[in-house]
């Protein structure tokens, strides 16, 4: 029994000279609680701890908070990225996410026409799905859509 401690030590001790984690000594293959433990980054705010979002590779606090579609911690009307990169709100997961607009923005009619749950959630999200800093959630007719 003895022999083996040694030798679990001696192995954590040769695999920490680079700088890395030892796999062994991670719950699941390289990360913690999401947050990278062997130097591979993030690639979407599912690899983070809840409520960070993955900044150039790094997990980083977000303000307001964006969660992971998937993950239990996403409630309510939070906005939250799916595994795949695209974007949705914790309480309309199953419609599918949306991919982020990066570069112009959409039309006008387009981003009307994407739904949202109203609240600082459903402001972010709109943010993201309409590529505009002034996009909104808004409701009109008993429907709440994003507003350019």
């Amino acid at each position: 029994m003895t022999r083996a401690v040694v030798l679990l030590l001696a192995v954590a001790a040769v695999g920490c000279t680079d700088g890395e984690v030892p796999p062994i000594l991670t719950s699941d293959f390289g990360t913690d609680a999401g947050v990278s433990l062997d130097g591979g980054g993030c690639a979407t705010a599912c690899d983070c701890p809840a409520g960070h979002a993955c900044l150039m590779g790094q997990c980083s606090a977000a303000a307001p908070m964006l969660f992971c579609c998937t993950a239990t911690t996403c409630s309510g009307t939070q906005t939250c990225e799916f595994p795949d990169g695209t974007v949705g709100q914790c309480d309309r997961v199953d419609a599918g996410g949306v991919t982020p607009v990066v570069d112009g923005g959409v039309p006008p009619t387009q981003c009307e026409m994407t739904a949202c749950s109203r609240g600082m959630g459903g402001n972010l999200f709109c943010k993201l799905a309409c590529g505009g800093l002034t996009a909104t959630c808004v409701g009109s007719g008993g429907i709440d859509h994003c507003m350019p």
